[in-house]
């Protein structure tokens, strides 16, 4: 499992340096900082409250991410409520970045839904629109 978390980290920048370039050659003065960097579907070793005891677990995120709460103490202070994720309602529609809360911390042990709040499933979604005509719905055009 490391070595997929290793093999994803390693993916995001790459990606990134490569969207840089291309941006750098069409909008040369353009500054496109890191917004957040976070993985998805792992497993750590963190320590968090059971029945009042501290314990140390083993949690594994499939299709979720750590979300830090504001006053975490577990983490360095500049990631405390840092973003957790983006939500996409819908092609087209509005994007959230989240943020991770206290009583996210205590519920879930600081996890967050990759994708909480879609309107409709990936399967479902790939039965509704085809690449051609988000674009052309993002763009204003008929499709």
């Amino acid at each position: 499992m490391r070595a997929g978390i290793n093999c994803a980290l390693a993916n995001r920048q790459i990606l990134t340096h490569l969207t840089r370039q291309v941006f750098a050659k069409i909008l040369p003065k353009a500054y496109l900082p890191l917004l957040y960097d976070v993985s998805h579907n792992t497993c750590k070793v963190e320590k968090h409250r059971v029945d009042g005891q501290l314990k140390k677990l083993h949690v594994h995120r499939k299709g979720a991410t750590r979300a830090f709460g504001p006053a975490t103490s577990t983490c360095p202070r500049i990631a405390r409520g840092r973003p957790a994720g983006a939500d996409r309602r819908q092609h087209g529609h509005a994007s959230y970045i989240l943020g991770g809360t206290e009583a996210g911390m205590q519920l879930a042990f600081g996890s967050a839904c990759h994708g909480a709040g879609r309107a409709m499933s990936r399967h479902q979604a790939l039965k509704n629109w085809s690449g051609s005509k988000v674009i052309n719905d993002l763009f204003g055009h008929a499709s």
